[in-house]
């Protein structure tokens, strides 16, 4: 605000302030605000991505498990792997 005929243009008498300085302040900016940087909120990825590299896991119901162990169909003398299921 310049008071007209003062000879004050510009920056009106308060010199070249930072934004916080000002009339106004930090009001009306929320609390992701960096000062025309785009937010940290805004920069970092939304989801996650599917990696082509990514070992596919396999389920493995624990009911089951026991009902092989139970029939004799899983030797656990051994170690449990995929294969030999």
């Amino acid at each position: 605000m310049s008071n007209i005929g003062s000879g004050k243009g510009k920056t009106s008498g308060h010199g070249h302030l930072e934004q916080k300085t000002l009339s106004g302040g930090s009001s009306g900016r929320g609390p992701g605000f960096e000062g025309g940087q785009t937010q940290l909120y805004q920069r970092v990825p939304k989801r996650s991505f599917n990696s082509k590299f990514a070992t596919p896991m396999e389920t493995v119901n624990l009911d089951n498990l026991q009902l092989f162990v139970d029939m004799d169909r899983l030797d656990t003398s051994n170690k449990i792997t995929i294969r030999s299921l």
